[in-house]
């Protein structure tokens, strides 16, 4: 079938880059764009509609939780990873609530 497409939101230079070469090296993936801020990444994604949004919790301006929110809301068939360096539970719950389909955490040390 096609590769799934995915868009990278992540604010930290490194991290983007890293997520966004492994998506490049999976087979099955295509990475669509990568974006350091979620305004920036809202008024892409509801013209590409990706399948997947690797989407950080932390984001300048506004945060991963409600751009979360704004795809599962106007594109529900998106679905929303969400990256985060803490454990927090509400904070993941949250997540959840506001329509994320599953939270990947990142390691705190630089890998």
């Amino acid at each position: 079938g096609a590769p799934i497409r995915v868009v990278v939101v992540e604010d930290n230079d490194v991290v983007r880059t890293a997520l966004s070469a492994i998506v490049r090296m999976a087979p099955d993936l295509s990475l669509c764009a990568a974006f350091e801020d979620g305004e920036s990444a809202i008024q892409y994604l509801a013209m590409v509609k990706p399948d997947v949004v690797l989407m950080d919790m932390r984001l300048p301006g506004q945060s991963g939780i409600e751009c979360a929110r704004w795809v599962h809301l106007s594109m529900p068939e998106t679905r929303v990873i969400m990256l985060s360096i803490e454990e927090d539970s509400m904070t993941v719950v949250n997540a959840l609530e506001a329509g994320a389909s599953g939270y990947l955490l990142k390691p705190s040390e630089p890998v």
